[in-house]
């Protein structure tokens, strides 16, 4: 009798169907096959992954199953967010978005954790039960799906037997590295559990097992809602003390509390006085000093006076050529002559004369007249110098 041609994945690639050209095409974009390649059809992450299992959840050929969020970005169909801190993350159905999380603080280089949120749908329409969480293990230095290891097996985890990439199934019964199935409802995390750092006894765990070199790495994941479109969980132990809730929308972050400035203290006053710049008083608006012209007026000579009106009468007197006599002077019998310098001076120089009778020597005449110029002179100083000041 011919063996049925469903017997391994491998097998059915030969025959032609769109889900074979799939699988192989898929090779091609940098992915590989995550069936265990000691048994062929069953093993590896099962009906998790197209490349483990061409028939899907349901056995089915024309629905075999989406992709694991691993092969997406072997594909670089998308690119994962990191999870660096502490915190509640939100993620969507991996059928209608590409948030897909990856932990790597805490393990060994090239090994992490692969988180997704998978729904009945599409290519997953025959998913196990409800759906859920999917949690994947993966260290890059394994050699592929063969090593299969689990609970039981003769020092294990330390023979560092584990599948490259493989399925942290919820129910700790590790049926697919067991070869019993692959995958059921129990494998998802849903409401009511979690997953955290290993006690010895406690499996799957969070711990690195990277070479057989068992670390706890102290992560926890919980708190995990029911299944659905979008489900949520939180992480714990990375980042102790901090407890945000990132989404795959970056929150702002808040504003830094500004610190008091110190308080500088004041330097010593200068006891030096300093000037005060008072604003100087406006000076006063001297009116124009007209000066009347002298009563008399000299001659040529420098001597006495001459050309002096007669009408009215001479104040000084009338004077003939250098050296003369009063020639028409007053008849009281002692006059005082005043000589008015300007009205606006109040300034007088009184020039006194013995008699009408008496003769007036050159020199008195001269005198007189030169103290009448001396005065118009000082007043013209006094004027110029307020001026200026």
């Amino acid at each position: 009798m011919e063996a049925s041609p469903t017997v391994s994945p491998e097998l059915t690639f030969y025959l032609p169907s769109p889900v074979s050209s799939q699988h192989e095409m898929f090779h091609t974009i940098g992915t590989y096959d995550l069936y265990d390649p000691t048994r062929f059809e069953i093993g590896g992450i099962g009906a998790f992954d197209i490349m483990s299992s061409p028939f899907g959840q349901g056995g089915n050929l024309a629905i075999p199953g989406s992709a694991s969020a691993f092969t997406k970005i072997r594909a670089t169909w998308l690119k994962p967010i990191e999870i660096t801190q502490d915190g509640i993350y939100n993620i969507p159905a991996a059928a209608s978005s590409d948030v897909v999380y990856v932990i790597r603080e805490g393990y060994a280089d090239g090994e992490y954790l692969l988180i997704e949120n998978r729904q009945k749908g599409g290519f997953d329409a025959n998913l196990f039960g409800n759906g859920g969480l999917v949690i994947y293990h993966v260290d890059e230095s394994a050699s592929l799906q063969e090593d299969t290891g689990f609970p039981g097996q003769v020092n294990w985890p330390q023979n560092g037997n584990h599948y490259r990439v493989a399925v942290l199934q919820a129910d700790g019964r590790y049926d697919l590295e067991n070869f019993r199935n692959e995958g059921d409802e129990g494998d998802f995390y849903i409401q009511g559990r979690s997953i955290g750092p290993g006690t010895g006894s406690n499996f799957p765990n969070t711990d690195s097992y990277q070479g057989g070199t068992i670390r706890s790495t102290g992560i926890t994941i919980t708190d995990i809602i029911a299944s659905g479109p979008t489900m949520s969980f939180r992480v714990v132990g990375l980042t102790p003390g901090q407890t945000p809730r990132p989404s795959p929308r970056p929150s702002p972050r808040p504003s830094p509390r500004p610190s008091p400035r110190p308080t500088l203290r004041p330097n010593a006053p200068d006891s030096t006085p300093q000037p005060t710049n008072r604003p100087r008083p406006p000076r006063p608006t001297l009116a124009p000093v007209t000066l009347a012209p002298p009563a008399c007026s000299f001659d040529s000579c420098g001597g006495g006076l001459t050309d002096v009106p007669t009408n009215p009468a001479p104040v000084c007197g009338s004077f003939g050529s250098c050296g003369t006599t009063l020639a028409d002077a007053p008849a009281t019998a002692e006059a005082t002559t005043t000589s008015t310098l300007a009205p606006t001076t109040g300034v007088t120089i009184p020039v006194s004369s013995s008699s009408p009778s008496t003769p007036v020597s050159e020199t008195s005449s001269s005198v007189a007249c030169h103290v009448s110029a001396l005065g118009i002179a000082l007043a013209v100083g006094v004027a110029m110098w307020l001026e200026i000041n």
